[in-house]
């Protein structure tokens, strides 16, 4: 399960609590995890278990007790044999394709409008991209000199892109008046 390697991934910057992973999570543009906590503390628990990582509680006062997960030497090596593995091919999920497989059972004006709504959000999505890869671009590099992180964002953008496109076109053809009208 990938959330192992991404989480291996984060901790290897610094020591997280959990809360702090779950932070990471929520606020990544590029992680496709919700940042969901029963998943990031099965995780850690698992990684704890195989000695992955370390589990060190500091004392608060008048709170529970804060959980500090840091990689072992072990850790990093899992971290690194991951990166140097072949990786899988992707696995692309789509809650809009699956809207679509049962369209035929509503009108399609309102086939339309879910489109324009996800048209909307997809168009934002990818604008808030730009502006990311924009920021995290040098100011004083030479053209087309990036970092792999930015280059990865730039491969999520041409998708969005690409599904966009394709959005707008189902969108026009669902315009188009029905054969047997």
């Amino acid at each position: 399960m990938l959330i192992k390697q991404v989480i291996l991934g984060l901790l290897s910057a610094g020591s997280l609590t959990g809360y702090d992973l779950k932070k990471r999570f929520s606020n990544s543009l590029m992680l496709p995890w919700s940042g969901n906590s029963n998943q990031i503390y099965k995780a850690l628990l698992e990684l704890h278990e195989q000695g992955l990582v370390t589990l060190e509680e500091q004392q608060q006062a008048n709170k529970p007790p804060r959980k500090l997960y840091s990689l072992t030497p072990k850790g990093h090596q899992a971290l690194r044999d991951w990166l140097q593995s072949t990786p899988e091919l992707p696995q692309f999920q789509s809650p809009l394709l699956l809207q679509l497989l049962w369209a035929d059972q509503v009108e399609r004006s309102a086939s339309r409008d879910v489109l324009d709504k996800y048209e909307a959000e997809l168009s934002e999505h990818v604008a808030m991209l730009r502006e990311y890869v924009r920021r995290q671009a040098p100011s004083t590099s030479a053209v087309g000199e990036h970092s792999i992180a930015v280059s990865a964002m730039q491969h999520w953008i041409t998708l969005y892109e690409f599904h966009l496109d394709w959005v707008r076109r189902l969108r026009d053809v669902l315009s188009l008046p029905k054969e047997d009208e």
